[in-house]
Formats: C-alpha cells, structure tokens, sequence
C-alpha cells in the first residue's frame, strides 16, 4: 500500500507540528490554533519534501518524498532531479549551510546538506538533505528556521544512533 500524500496533507501536518510546538509553551489548545492558523497564512504552499543522500555506487539519490513519485525521470516529475542534484547533495564546502536552488520548471529547493565525517560510513563520510520544494514565487523566509533545525535535529539523531 502506498502512502499517498496531498500537498494540503502535508500543510496540514505543518500546521498540526506548529500547534503542538505551541502547545509546549502554553496550555491553551484554542489559542495555539488560532495563532498556527495566523502563522500558517504566512507560509507558502509547501509543494513536496525530499530526503536525499549520497549512495557511492550511484551518487545522490533521493530515499524519500513526500507526494510520492512527484521527483522522479518522468515528465510528470516537478523538476529534473539528475540536473541539480550537485547542489542538493554539494561538495563538502558547501555543506551545513543553507541552499537555495530554482529549478526552470519554476520550483525553488530549500535544503540544509549536511556533512557527517566518520570511520562508520562509506567513504568515512555521510551527506543527507532534507529539502523543501516551493513554488518559486513563493516568500520563503519562514521555512528558513524550519530547514536549519530539521537538518541539525536529524544530524543530533544520526549522532545519537552510533
């Protein structure tokens, strides 16, 4: 079974995630929804999400997106993934900074690579990014906060699994 999911499921779970954030600094669950919902109107439509790494056989490739199939080599996919990928998984000097990337299907790719050296991985290092996907109009700067502290959260967990 797949799990299919819509843009709104996905603004929704945004949505939920900033109400339970909120909730853990207040006890008011009325007041917490009406301030996400405020907040919310100030966000762009988050058109899909992507987990990529880099695989040493096969270079960057991404593991998982949220809708399913919506990157991918068909020409219903929302952007060439092979044609920006040098920049979704960069070199190690561009690593844990963030980058911004337009597509010329009119998207724009917001990430946080991250670059993990060790004796554990493959090459004695790990890259991973997390990134986001918005129409490339779209005001992006309240997601900016999000993308680093996701980045540095899963980084933490990486850390903490070994």
């Amino acid at each position: 079974m797949e799990n299919d999911i819509s843009p709104e499921q996905l603004n929704f779970c945004t949505l939920n995630f900033v109400v339970a954030f909120c909730q853990s600094r207040t006890k008011s669950t009325t007041i917490c929804r009406l301030q996400a919902r405020k907040l919310m109107a100030s966000f762009p439509r988050l058109v899909s999400l992507f987990y990529a790494t880099f695989d040493s056989n096969k270079g960057a490739k991404i593991l998982v997106q949220a809708p399913d199939d919506a990157i991918n080599n068909s020409s219903t996919s929302l952007f060439d993934f092979n044609s920006i990928s040098e920049f979704i998984i960069p070199k190690k000097q561009l690593c844990n900074r963030l980058i911004t990337v337009t597509t010329p299907s009119g998207h724009r790719i917001v990430g946080f690579p991250v670059h993990i050296p060790g004796p554990q991985y493959e090459r004695y290092l790990f890259i991973y990014n997390l990134a986001f996907v918005f129409d490339e109009r779209g005001e992006i700067g309240s997601y900016i906060p999000v993308v680093r502290r996701l980045a540095m959260t899963f980084k933490q967990l990486e850390a903490s699994s070994q």
